[in-house]
């Protein structure tokens, strides 16, 4: 090998550490009037030719100036959080592999996640909203009947009519008394049951809307 020559002006300088500000206020007010002097004296000195100093931001700064930009942003936004799965290990499009998509899965315990997740009642619902929202939907034959006038509600606590008409509505929806529990002022939906209700009710929506435009196009043709 070739010899090799460096270049070594300027390099304690180029590669001098920054001091840190709290530990030079630190040994300013040390106790011991050697130290505070030393520190006292360094403080004073020409700056020129230095790196560091109040403008100078070392890596942990650096990062803890982007973590809390990271944080604001995610503060003042709805964060939604997609998981990637890299559907094979050739990059090939359109192209799906099972071990590999369940390795991925198992490894990043989104199949325990969901097994625990189903294994509940992942919705809940306060009970009049629930009456509220797919009364409408259920015959009134199969509803309890309303008390004339209604006892007036307690603040958030549903009156008696409410829960026996939610239960009522469950029942006209199909769903197993196992998958839903009644709270003091919740309903407990176990794993599909809110959106096999949210089905229903549209399923019937479609219906009465169906109905009320063929009345519609038959009075217009008349």
């Amino acid at each position: 090998a070739g010899s090799v020559k460096y270049q070594a002006s300027g390099f304690l300088n180029k590669n001098k550490a920054p001091f840190s500000e709290d530990l030079l206020v630190l040994l300013r007010t040390s106790s011991e009037p050697f130290v505070a002097t030393l520190f006292a004296q360094e403080a004073a000195a020409p700056q020129a030719g230095k790196r560091g100093g109040r403008g100078f931001r070392g890596v942990v700064g650096g990062y803890a100036a982007e973590l809390d930009e990271l944080l604001r942003v995610i503060r003042s936004s709805t964060a939604h959080f997609v998981r990637c799965i890299k559907p094979n290990v050739r990059k090939a499009a359109r192209c799906f592999e099972e071990p590999v998509v369940m390795r991925q899965l198992r490894c990043g315990g989104v199949l325990e996640a969901v097994r625990v997740f189903a294994s509940g009642f992942p919705d809940r619902m306060p009970i009049r909203d629930f009456v509220g929202t797919y009364c409408s939907v259920v015959a009134p034959s199969k509803l309890p009947p309303h008390p004339p006038g209604g006892p007036p509600s307690q603040g958030d606590a549903p009156t008696a009519w409410e829960r026996g008409a939610c239960a009522a509505i469950l029942r006209a929806f199909d769903v197993a008394d196992e998958a839903t529990a009644l709270g003091h002022t919740k309903v407990f939906l176990g794993a599909g049951v809110a959106a096999h209700c949210k089905a229903k009710r549209e399923a019937r929506l479609a219906g009465l809307i169906a109905v009320v435009q063929a009345a519609a196009r038959g009075l217009l043709a008349r």
